[in-house]
């Protein structure tokens, strides 16, 4: 399936802006799955983008306004070839997550954070819903967010940046 896709945010300042830098994260990527037919971003007030590609594969379009400005406006236009998908039939099971290339291709999502460490309680609870799930990935990932689901209420102004997982 060919699909055409346009992305556009405007900018509209409540003071003159005498300069910004900024970067897109918006084109397409080609895998099995899908191919990049054409990608192109403009920018209002114009100016030169520039494009690289992050850590994590990612196209970045950087660009930048030195001249003042009250509004900017950015475009990012693509067309994809689609290939259909297969349906998921069944999850991996846990074990496969212990394999040694599973975990080194995986590293930046394994090891602790200071942000998302957890202690003893929110183990307990995990574990408890994981020997539920039984072996399967899937099961276990949908065991987990009804677990989430039903013990965390939204409340504003209840946390704040550093609080604790457990807390």
């Amino acid at each position: 399936m060919r699909l055409d896709i346009r992305y556009r945010t405007t900018f509209t300042y409540d003071a003159l802006v005498r300069e910004s830098q900024n970067e897109l994260r918006a084109c397409p990527i080609t895998d099995e799955h899908q191919q990049l037919v054409s990608y192109r971003v403009t920018t209002s007030p114009s100016a030169k983008v520039s494009s690289f590609v992050d850590y994590w594969g990612t196209r970045v379009d950087a660009f930048g306004h030195r001249s003042p400005h009250i509004a900017m406006e950015v475009t990012a236009e693509a067309t994809v070839e689609t290939l259909p998908r297969p349906l998921f039939s069944a999850g991996s099971h846990r074990s496969a997550l212990d394999d040694v290339q599973f975990r080194d291709d995986h590293a930046e999502y394994l090891v602790p954070s200071p942000h998302a460490d957890w202690g003893t309680g929110v183990a307990t609870a995990a574990s408890s819903q994981v020997a539920l799930a039984g072996p399967d990935t899937v099961t276990t990932l949908l065991a987990l967010h009804r677990l989430v689901g039903m013990s965390l209420r939204y409340a504003p102004g209840a946390t704040e940046v550093g609080i604790s997982v457990e807390d």
